[in-house]
């Protein structure tokens, strides 16, 4: 599988003797294209270790029912050396999947911190995304130019975040505006259109699909979780807190829970709200059914006098639909996995979105102080989930909207076998917390999904922010072949904690290390 920061990856079989360079089409433009919005310099892997590319956002554009990202691409490395763009900005899956995303920038998104919603490349009826070409490879220090084509937001919106997803920046705040775009001057070079089944200027948006994803908040502790979103409320309580083994009477802490719980659900709830049981994959399906409905219907009798007015519906589906897997890839038992799968969920309709709340802890909470240890923390995974050591600085914590943004920088420290194998060491579960080395889907893999952060004072754990489509991640990927001495930024969004809360604790996987007391800062710093 594939990975890169801010370059392709595969290696040195991706490139050519002599430089791929792409040519101009469509009008020409009459704005600056010395006009930038923003200049970050990152670095990429093309086989041969960190290769630099320096970034520059130059607008964020209107076009009718669209907005445009202009943007341009220069290698900063030597020019006998070059830089590899095929899969640079590209979905990490696609070599895999063989799809038609190769030499072009269609994984790069928008995200509005303040409505919480997620905006991808516009993709006509066979898939291929409205953006331009890349070169697969480039052998020069010329700035090549990029666009992306995005469903506009409503007209309020003024700014969005630009990700590069592939480990590339995450850019805050960049203005929308109106105009044209850049134009190739000395130095400079246009770009051509990818493959679509229209003209780049046309705004025609019959049969196309404008990708608008709403953001998946999630809170919690050992006892549970709150994942909400533009539509929905899921509060997944843990079946071990609330109930004795194989029992469907509720606990002395269950009741404790709920009653914290329901007044969220007379705030928030519209229509039905719908009350499952699961257990986890021990057991013949004849008990572990009975069993999770029992429970689903003991927690809505008590819910009920609680909230009155509210409509129920209980079912169990027993060991279906696992958020965790019940064993490890090598076929072993998986405890932790099957813990998670013993739950109970509650799900309805929304009111109207708000930040999520997660349910009591039942334990002794955590604390810490600000500056109480340095930034680096080092994190060795499991066999199963990769190679080598790795050393994780935390760069800084900041809030957007309802979102915290944490920026970080990976370095291979130490690699037994020549590379640190990073494929799985950082992708996790969307469960609280997430669990490492078993990425949801493909798309998880090659990322840092399974970081999260706990408030020192509560001990509340918040996880990656999810789309609601795709139940993707939006965090960084990482390079999954690392050399010892490579280190790459990455970046990841998550629900932000109270207001009060001015420190938190950034967990690496599976909480096997940490960074505690990271100040939280109110605006974006400058970037690392």
């Amino acid at each position: 599988m594939c990975a890169a920061t801010l370059a392709g990856c595969g290696g040195s079989q991706h490139k050519m003797a002599t430089s791929t360079t792409s040519t101009a089409t469509g009008p020409t433009h009459a704005k600056p294209v010395n006009h930038a919005v923003a200049t970050v310099t990152d670095v990429a892997d093309g086989g041969q270790g960190p290769e630099k590319m320096r970034l520059t956002i130059y607008d964020l554009r209107r076009q009718g029912p669209y907005v445009v990202l202009d943007f341009g691409v220069t290698c900063l490395e030597d020019p006998s050396t070059g830089c590899d763009l095929e899969f640079a900005f590209a979905p990490p899956e696609i070599e895999m999947n063989g799809n038609n995303d190769f030499n072009t920038p269609s994984a790069v998104a928008l995200v509005d911190p303040q409505a919480n919603k997620e905006y991808l490349a516009v993709r006509d009826a066979s898939g291929q995304p409205n953006v331009s070409q890349l070169p697969s490879n480039v052998y020069d220090n010329v700035t090549h130019l990029a666009w992306v084509r995005f469903p506009a937001p409503t007209s309020p919106v003024t700014a969005l975040d630009v990700l590069f997803p592939q480990g590339g920046p995450q850019v805050p705040n960049v203005p929308i505006t109106s105009g044209s775009g850049p134009v190739a001057t000395a130095g400079v070079q246009a770009s051509s259109a990818a493959p679509f089944d229209r003209p780049p200027d046309s705004t025609n948006t019959t049969g196309l699909t404008l990708p608008t994803d709403n953001l998946v908040l999630t809170a919690g502790n050992p006892t549970g979780s709150d994942q909400e979103s533009a539509t929905r409320d899921t509060l997944t309580l843990r079946a071990d807190v609330l109930f004795h083994f194989d029992k469907s009477n509720l606990t002395a802490a269950a009741h404790s829970i709920l009653a914290h719980v329901a007044p969220q659900i007379r705030a928030r709830a519209i229509g039905p709200v719908q009350v499952t049981g699961y257990t986890d994959s021990i057991g013949p399906s004849s008990v572990n059914g009975p069993l999770s409905q029992a429970r689903a219907q003991s927690v809505v009798a008590a819910l009920t006098p609680l909230t009155s007015g509210i409509n129920y519906q209980a079912a169990g589906k027993g060991a279906a639909d696992p958020v965790a897997p019940n064993t490890l890839p090598d076929g072993q038992d998986n405890p932790a996995g099957r813990a998670l799968n013993r739950r109970v969920t509650i799900v309805f309709a929304v009111r109207k979105p708000t930040p999520p709340t997660a349910p009591p802890t039942t334990g002794a909470q955590t604390s810490s102080t600000a500056g109480s240890q340095s930034r680096v923390a080092s994190y060795s995974p499991s066999a199963q989930n990769g190679q080598g050591s790795f050393n994780v600085t935390v760069n800084s914590v900041f809030r957007e909207g309802d979102l915290a943004v944490a920026r970080m920088t990976i370095a291979c420290a130490s690699a037994t076998s020549g590379k640190c194998d990073a494929e799985q060491a950082f992708a996790g579960t969307p469960t609280v917390p997430p669990q490492a080395g078993q990425a949801a889907s493909s798309g998880d893999s090659n990322t840092i999904s399974a970081f999260y952060l706990v408030d020192p004072a509560t001990g509340t754990e918040y996880i990656p922010v999810r789309d609601s489509t795709s139940g993707h991640a939006v965090v960084a990927g990482i390079n999954p072949n690392m050399n010892p001495g490579d280190s790459y930024p990455v970046w990841a969004y998550f629900p932000a904690p109270p207001a009060s809360t001015s420190t938190i604790n950034v967990e690496l996987p599976n909480g096997s290390a940490d960074v505690t007391g990271v100040p939280i800062g109110a605006t974006p710093p400058p970037q690392p």
